[in-house]
């Protein structure tokens, strides 16, 4: 709104300077699309996603960025008592999409979490955990990262008397 008032700001003050009558709504009229023009030419970024996919790279340090897999697919072994941990490469607001799956259809527990609740986990301590599925074989995935990271998948077997073999689909959007 404040734009809008101000172009007609200018162009009722470049028409009071400029010449009487038609003319100077005309000439004033051609003056402010002129510096329009050359306003929105000079003040927008044009980006291209090519300049965008670097930006995301660097931001993730020298990895290019497309939506893709949100960590290796595995298969993961996992062993009997065991917790595996994965490394999430997701960013807040980007989407995850996916499933986990036991090879053998065995069942496992999953936890997405962050890195204070990771350390509690490892620590055999309570933890939170962002998502879970508990005695699972397999879990379908569909989550809107809502944190900032890093965020961790872990695979874990408490209490399990036999090792596993866990397949990960995740991707990003």
């Amino acid at each position: 709104m404040v734009t809008v008032l101000s172009a007609i700001a200018s162009f009722a003050g470049v028409a009071a300077v400029l010449g009487v009558g038609l003319q100077r709504y005309l000439a004033a009229a051609l003056v402010s699309a002129a510096i329009f023009v050359l306003v929105l030419l000079g003040s927008r970024s044009w980006i291209t996603r090519k300049e965008v996919a670097e930006n995301r790279a660097e931001q993730r340090g020298g990895e290019p960025w497309a939506s893709g897999l949100a960590c290796d697919q595995g298969p993961y072994e996992v062993e009997a008592g065991e917790m595996q941990v994965i490394e999430l490469d997701v960013q807040r607001g980007e989407r995850i999409q996916g499933r986990l799956r036991e090879v053998d259809g065995q069942d496992f527990n999953c936890y997405i979490v962050d890195e204070e609740n990771l350390v509690g986990a490892r620590n055999d301590e309570e933890f939170n955990y962002i998502r879970s599925g508990e005695s699972v074989a397999a879990d379908r995935i569909r989550w809107k990262v809502n944190k900032d990271g890093p965020l961790y998948l872990l695979l874990d077997l408490y209490g399990k008397q036999c090792d596993r073999m866990i397949r990960v689909s995740l991707r990003r959007y």
